[in-house]
């Protein structure tokens, strides 16, 4: 036999580690005062409703609105410390939803995407790690308020 399978068991376990994963706060950080950390967002495509954050959105990197979940990274040099996904508002506006999907609460507040990298930076500041430079994309460093903190 070349194959296996995988019980329902298995199954629910690795979607709990996911969900799990998916709010993780950094542990074990790398850096230096030569490291970069890089901030971005990343638009996966998605069809239905149930992966949190799944909404019609604009998603940049495919140059249209689409049905996707974004997620928002911190990475330093090659590795990526944090990626956190972004809830748009048809998400916020339906606890319903996010109680299915196991949003933690203190994850449930309007953010924009600058705020959620924000946030983060602050979290890698207070574990100790240390960089030199923070580049973004534009749609981060066209806000001044992002630029200055």
């Amino acid at each position: 036999m070349t194959g296996f399978t995988i019980s329902s068991a298995a199954v629910s376990g690795m979607q709990l580690l996911w969900e799990q994963l998916c709010w993780l706060k950094p542990m074990a950080l790398v850096g230096g005062e030569d490291a970069w950390l890089i901030i971005d967002d990343t638009a996966l495509p998605k069809k239905g409703r149930h992966s949190v954050g799944v909404a019609l959105q604009d998603a940049s990197a495919r140059g249209r609105t689409a049905h996707c979940q974004l997620l928002v990274s911190v990475a330093a040099a090659r590795e990526v410390l944090v990626m956190v996904v972004f809830l748009s508002d048809s998400w916020r506006v339906d606890p319903k939803r996010m109680a299915r999907a196991r949003v933690p609460e203190d994850r449930q507040a309007a953010r924009t995407k600058p705020e959620i990298a924000l946030e983060e930076i602050d979290r890698v500041i207070a574990s100790g790690a240390r960089f030199g430079c923070v580049p973004a994309d534009a749609g981060y460093g066209s806000r001044g308020s992002f630029r200055r903190h």
